[in-house]
């Protein structure tokens, strides 16, 4: 006679003998534990050794109830379970967790209902962790306030200074003064203007990846996309607009009107192209002179992609697009854990290289010193670092 060993919706051991369920009723003597059945009407019930052995000869399993149909018995196993892993497990998606317990039960009896009802508990019970939800903005707002978390209703500049203003109070907290030398961020006014405002020294760097981006979204929203992807005049013209952030920034605006400017084709949408650059990016009253993403070196730190790194993992942890508040609290808390870990390691440990990052450093290192041995010209400099470095469409 096959016995499993559970654990029920409270928690408890209970033992599954034949369809009939069984719970703990009391202690015996010599060891020996007395279970009954859990049905109240019924008189059935086992013994079990101090080995957790079951002593079918003492136990009475004549029962007087209706026994569970394996259905019920199976969908209740994997309720229980999946409720216990979304309690443990507050970081993975419920999805997940149910994906990965299906591949290791007997799935053959269970219905889309059976589904709908263990989806449901697993919500329920990770719900009930959490103290009730608050009922109007201003609710939120003092729950944030009183813990370390800063957040945005919005992108702009006063949202943008308030928040670096908390941060550089905080920090005071910790060192004497908090002033960056530089910022690495991507091309929103307001953010360069918030950082200005706070701390009026600082340098402001401009994220390749985001620059490079936006350059290729506005050549797709000309309709250039196509010629950019030949290898005819017009493709070689927009390929090496991508090497332009690896130029000294006073020598950008040259470049691009002389050395670049005599290979520009005759075209509409090309000479649009270039307006568009010359506007925001070349001329030194832009929005975004070279001077923010102009920079004749090799070194990896010229992007953002830490905190691009740091919103993908964090978005990885919610299963919808509103996520329960205290939900969205404990994966902040859980994941600045894991940052005062890297803070602390990184005082004493050396870091790590990948190879990528070495041979990428070693081939634009290469092609600096060939430049300034007047090797290559600065159209090969920027030729042969474009087609390394473009967007790939």
């Amino acid at each position: 006679m096959n016995v499993i060993s559970v654990i029920s919706e409270k928690g408890k051991t209970i033992l599954i003998c034949d369809g009939f369920k069984f719970g703990f009723q009391k202690n015996l003597a010599n060891g020996v534990k007395r279970w009954t059945c859990t049905k109240k009407i019924c008189s059935a019930y086992l013994k079990t050794n101090k080995c957790n052995e079951i002593q079918f000869e003492n136990s009475r399993l004549i029962h007087n109830c209706a026994k569970d149909s394996e259905q019920k018995i199976n969908r209740q196993i994997l309720s229980n379970n999946l409720k216990r892993k979304a309690l443990e497990q507050l970081s993975e998606r419920p999805a997940k967790l149910f994906h990965d317990e299906m591949k290791k039960c007997n799935v053959s009896t269970l219905t889309s209902s059976d589904v709908t009802y263990i989806k449901n508990n697993m919500n329920h019970a990770r719900n009930s962790i959490h103290p009730k939800l608050p009922q109007d903005a201003n609710e939120i707002h003092n729950i944030l306030s009183s813990i370390e978390i800063k957040t945005f209703k919005d992108k702009s500049q006063a949202s943008y200074k308030r928040a670096f203003v908390k941060l550089q109070n905080q920090c005071l907290k910790s060192v004497e003064v908090f002033e960056p030398k530089m910022c690495f961020v991507d091309f929103e006014k307001s953010i360069h203007n918030a950082l200005l405002e706070v701390w009026p020294q600082i340098e402001i760097k401009g994220c390749i990846f985001h620059l490079c981006q936006s350059w290729w979204r506005k050549i797709q929203k000309i309709g250039l996309a196509t010629e950019y992807s030949k290898n005819d005049e017009i493709g070689k013209y927009l390929t090496y607009i991508f090497g332009f952030p690896f130029l000294h920034p006073e020598e950008v605006g040259d470049v691009f009107a002389i050395d670049l400017g005599e290979l520009k084709p005759e075209n509409d949408k090309l000479t649009e192209f270039s307006d568009y650059l010359v506007d925001n990016y070349i001329d030194e009253d832009s929005s975004f002179p070279p001077k923010i993403w102009a920079e004749m070196t090799s070194s990896a730190q010229r992007s953002t992609n830490a905190c691009e790194s740091f919103h993908s993992k964090y978005n990885s942890n919610f299963s919808s697009t509103h996520p329960h508040i205290y939900k969205f609290l404990d994966v902040l808390k859980a994941m600045q854990l894991d940052t005062v870990i890297l803070i602390n390691s990184s005082k004493m440990e050396t870091k790590i290289i990948r190879t990528a990052t070495k041979n990428k450093k070693k081939f634009i290192n290469n092609l600096i010193d060939k430049l300034n041995m007047n090797e290559i010209s600065k159209l090969q400099y920027l030729k042969a670092l474009a087609n390394k470095f473009k967007p790939r469409n």
